[in-house]
């Protein structure tokens, strides 16, 4: 079963403090052990989003770190978190005279050349980010959305019929040929977009969920709500089995599908018992907000 290997798992109170954006937040003035923290918990949010993204855009692939866009990103991250210091440490004044740039920008066997390199041939992360949600968008919005039709019908008696991915598919054709968007026949969502995304679809779908809610998911508490829905959404999906398919065979599969850990899934707890009383998701039983016809065009610029 893969599981999200967000960064943050990796970082621990003693790490956290070791790290760039701590110096920096002191340097600019900064003490409140409160402020500190807020600073490391909004870096490493934004650093578990952009991983948690990559997987999204790339379910299969995500583990070759030397991938054409993954890789990269986490080269021009790195570049621009350098970029970023040197701009800082440039406007204090004085520091430049009792400090070694060569320790500041440490991290290769010729830190000051590796450094300055990395900054002046760096690209931009929010470009490479941009260019792995306009790949391929179509099939991303598709397998989030086909999974909240599964979802939402199945969890309603009266529509429980149409919980299945035939009906899905059509009805996502139906809103692409409303939109005059190529490419989204029902055989291809079928065949091509929703097996490559399937993996995903959970965190495809609560990525939208939130958009609509609008609910800030590059924050702390809106990541958890992301991850923490995208997750039930996951346990949801691995309960389904639609008419007519075998026994078993279920709309995802946890040994397949990209759980979240533990630590960033929020949960209830029953306060008369202390048990734990499931998930805590943002969803909504209304059927017409999971119907992707009732959206208009998506919000990545076509090209």
């Amino acid at each position: 079963m893969p599981i999200l290997d967000l960064p943050s798992l990796h970082i621990d109170d003693a790490a956290a403090a070791t790290l760039p954006v701590v110096a920096l937040t002191q340097l600019m003035g900064e003490a409140d052990p409160g402020n500190l923290s807020a600073a490391v918990a909004n870096w490493l949010v934004g650093r578990d989003l952009l991983y948690t993204i990559s997987v999204m855009c790339d379910p299969d692939h995500l583990q070759n770190a030397d991938d054409e866009l993954v890789g990269p990103l986490h080269d021009a991250l790195n570049a621009a978190e350098i970029s970023a210091t040197s701009e800082i440490l440039s406007e204090v004044e004085g520091l430049m005279d009792v400090v070694d740039v060569d320790v500041v920008l440490k991290g290769a066997a010729n830190p000051r050349l590796a450094a300055i390199l990395a900054v002046a041939t760096r690209e931009d992360p929010g470009h490479i980010i941009e260019e792995l949600l306009s790949t391929d968008w179509l099939a991303h919005i598709a397998a989030g959305y086909i999974l909240r039709w599964i979802v939402s019908r199945w969890r309603d008696p009266l529509a429980k019929s149409e919980a299945s991915l035939k009906k899905a598919a059509a009805v996502t054709e139906q809103w692409c040929k409303s939109h005059g968007i190529k490419g989204g026949g029902e055989q291809n969502i079928t065949c091509n977009m929703w097996p490559k995304y399937k993996s995903a679809s959970h965190l495809w779908a609560a990525f939208y969920m939130m958009k609509d809610a609008e609910i800030d998911i590059s924050t702390k508490d809106g990541f958890v709500s992301f991850c923490s829905t995208a997750q039930w959404l996951l346990e949801e999906g691995s309960k389904i089995i639609p008419k007519g398919r075998r026994a078993g065979e279920t709309i995802l599969r946890l040994d397949e599908a990209w759980s979240v850990p533990a630590s960033h899934v929020r949960r209830a707890i029953y306060k008369a018992t202390g048990e734990d009383a499931g998930i805590v998701a943002i969803w909504s039983n209304e059927l017409g907000v999971h119907d992707i016809r009732e959206t208009g065009r998506p919000p990545f610029k076509q090209v």
